[in-house]
């Protein structure tokens, strides 16, 4: 391992080493080895991946703080500043609330919605905060999921609040384009 002279931060079962020497204040940190990190709740097990070498730095370019890297599930109702329309059926915290990580290459995500949506597409969401700004920025193309085994999996290059969800008044087939960067309105209970 290259990392000797480096300290090794652990969250949650996955090793980091800080770019700086320091994992207090520093401007980037490395995935040490391959690592799937699991988030249980009541209902199931969510987890993020993320391969040996991810980079992760902030959006701003501002040093952080590897050690405040976590996890949680995350109820629906918890969230706050969002529009009418989705529903959501699952939500996930991961990476440092209010702050804006970049991962490089992608973490895969899983969030558990639940066996009743299994083969349902469902649109993926994400906010820095999880009190504004819900975005499918950073959700790998083409930002939606379909439920197996009551996991919604999906990539993602920037953190911290994820949703899936679906939306109460659109319709179940077709639909129309949307991309990268499109902001959506989210609203919801967590459904088991």
């Amino acid at each position: 391992v290259a990392y000797v002279s480096t300290p090794i931060v652990e969250v949650l079962g996955a090793g980091f080493a800080p770019s700086s020497g320091t994992s207090s204040s520093t401007p980037s940190a490395v995935v040490v080895e391959s690592s799937v990190v699991s988030v249980t709740s009541s209902g199931g097990t969510s987890t993020i991946e993320l391969a040996s070498g991810t980079e992760i730095t902030r959006s701003d370019g501002e040093n952080f703080d590897v050690s405040e890297v976590g996890g949680a599930t995350i109820s629906p109702d918890s969230l706050s500043g969002l529009g009418t329309g989705v529903v959501l059926a699952g939500a996930l915290q991961w990476g440092i609330p209010d702050v804006e990580l970049e991962f490089n290459p992608p973490i895969t995500v899983s969030i558990f919605v639940g066996s009743a949506f299994n083969g349902q597409t469902l649109n993926i969401l994400r906010s820095t905060s999880g009190e504004s700004g819900w975005t499918s920025d950073g959700i790998g193309s083409p930002a939606t999921c379909t439920v197996s085994s009551g996991l919604c999996v999906f990539t993602a290059s920037k953190a911290s609040y994820y949703g899936a969800g679906s939306s109460s008044g659109s319709s179940s087939g077709g639909g129309g384009g949307g991309g990268g960067g499109t902001t959506l309105p989210l609203q919801g209970k967590l459904v088991e």
